[in-house]
């Protein structure tokens, strides 16, 4: 196994390629792109996945979350969180939909909202 690679058989489902999650994503809820500057079309849909926050050698590090999508490319996905994430990298599953895994590196992190602050965590498909 490669540096950047790890042994997902204690991880729950196998961890699948960027494209196979982002397939089932595409097959969960239609395919509707917004109008965007990116180089990429995205689909601006709600949907729930699990976020598992992981260490640098990919292991699961604290407490897996529910959370709602914001939008969702082939490369990433934006989606809102109650706390910021103080994780370099996490692992995204639909397990209600799909096997299917990925593992993402958080790029951003925006607090939103003054009163009840939310976060908007933009991610990075590395898997």
């Amino acid at each position: 196994m490669h540096d950047n690679q790890h042994d997902p058989s204690d991880q729950g489902p196998v961890i699948s390629s960027k494209n196979n999650f982002y397939a089932a994503l595409k097959e969960l809820t239609g395919f509707h792109c917004g109008v965007d500057k990116r180089s990429e079309d995205r689909m601006l849909r709600s949907v729930t996945v699990v976020i598992q926050p992981l260490d640098m050698d990919f292991q699961a590090d604290g407490e897996s979350f529910h959370t709602i999508t914001r939008d969702i490319s082939s490369n990433g996905m934006g989606f809102i969180c109650k706390d910021p994430l103080l994780h370099e990298y996490i692992r995204i599953a639909m397990p209600e939909q799909t096997q299917a895994t990925v593992i993402a590196r958080v790029c951003y992190n925006l607090s939103v909202g003054t009163e009840y602050p939310l976060y908007l965590a933009g991610v990075q498909f590395v898997s």
